[in-house]
């Protein structure tokens, strides 16, 4: 008996289904599509799970003899011509009986073999996999300027800001009560009322789109309503990449995109957003990326003016333009992105709060939506402080 079926694009977005959609289904879509996972067959709550790449699409089947259903739905799906243009389904492809009785589904750290049933069950990704803050290093225990300066050189720390930690420092808690005071965190949103206003701003290519679609999921798996505004109306592509990441969560979440095209004034875009977006709790804003100069910054101010409860400063970890910042001075917080590309050398963190006087909020990684830590302080001192 088929209970479920759909069928999705390669990006995730879903163009059929029918049936009564369980709660897992987002989830493994996810893999499928991160993982680019051809084609599979899986047991989730005693239910069996199918799907089948066929072409650009993806087929889907929960129920009872998944595979069999799968067979029909992609014989039926050539027979009508929607896949023609695509591609042509290849056969050799289906999953083989060997592959069946195995019940593989993707990669062994995707999936948790019980060895009692022999069956699969779906690891759901909702933890991230990053690690840095939890691997044990040695730490400096004695204090030796010298040396504790060449470290956090090397740790990426600008030399002024390394300077001012060490100026006055006789010890290595002397140094640590140093990052204490420049380093500051907060939580987005707290005792904010509805809706909370965001906007997002940074120089170009520091992963402002990216971050604001993780924040959108932060939010949205918090049971709260997101209402995106795509101002960034000069990137291409900017507002089709929002769009994807839009169509994706609103399958089980309340999320809509505010756009108006391309080559508008973002400020007006802005304004517009918030008027529509009342009805919702968050309202996130993306922005065009820009150097510091005066006319860009300028246009910037009048949608930053439009009322926002927070405007939050966008910078990756290894670019070392940190005292771009200064030129924003609208900002309020500060999300620090691929993070995972520098190993230990978390300096730009101790940087950016330095020069900005602004508390950092998170910590942005790799790709997917739940690639964004809170801000341990003591966590990222240590690591700071590591050899």
């Amino acid at each position: 008996m088929l209970l479920y079926s759909t069928i999705f694009d390669l990006h995730g977005n879903v163009h059929h289904q029918s049936g009564t959609k369980p709660s897992y289904i987002n989830n493994i879509i996810d893999t499928v599509v991160r993982k680019n996972i051809k084609h599979g067959e899986l047991t989730v709550q005693g239910r069996n799970v199918a799907y089948r790449t066929v072409g650009k699409k993806v087929i889907m089947c929960v129920g009872d003899d998944a595979d069999e259903q799968i067979e029909r739905m992609a014989a039926e799906y050539l027979e009508d011509g929607a896949v023609r243009e695509h591609g042509v389904y290849d056969r050799r492809a289906a999953v083989t009986k060997q592959e069946k009785r195995r019940r593989w589904g993707g990669t062994e750290k995707e999936l948790d073999y019980s060895s009692t049933s022999r069956t699969v069950s779906y690891v759901p990704d909702t933890k991230s996999a990053f690690n840095l803050f939890n691997i044990k290093r040695r730490v400096f225990k004695t204090f030796d300027r010298e040396a504790l300066l060449a470290h956090l050189l090397n740790k990426n720390v600008a030399p002024e800001v390394a300077g001012d930690v060490l100026m006055y420092a006789e010890s290595i808690d002397d140094v640590r009560d140093a990052m204490r005071s420049i380093i500051k965190t907060k939580r987005l949103g707290q005792d904010a009322c509805a809706p909370y206003r965001v906007a997002l701003v940074g120089t170009n290519g520091v992963g402002k789109t990216t971050t604001l679609s993780k924040l959108c999921y932060h939010f949205a798996v918090r049971d709260k309503g997101v209402y995106v505004a795509a101002c960034d109306t000069f990137r291409a592509g900017a507002i089709e990449q929002l769009q994807t990441y839009v169509n994706r969560l609103k399958i089980n979440h309340r999320v809509e995109i505010h756009q108006q095209g391309y080559n508008k004034e973002e400020w007006k875009v802005a304004r517009s957003a918030l008027q529509y977006g009342k009805a919702y709790d968050v309202i996130l804003v993306d922005t065009a990326g820009r150097v510091n100069k005066k006319p860009l910054i300028d246009s910037l101010r009048k949608l930053t003016n439009l009322g926002f409860d927070d405007v939050v400063y966008v910078s990756e970890a290894l670019k070392g333009y940190e005292k771009d910042v200064l030129a924003f001075d609208m900002v309020t917080a500060i999300i620090v992105t691929k993070i995972d590309t520098v190993d230990d050398r978390i300096g730009s963190i101790l940087n950016l709060c330095y020069f900005s006087k602004k508390p950092v909020v998170f910590l942005g990684h790799g790709q997917s939506n739940v690639d964004l830590e809170e801000v341990d302080v003591e966590k990222v001192i240590e690591t700071l402080l590591s050899e």
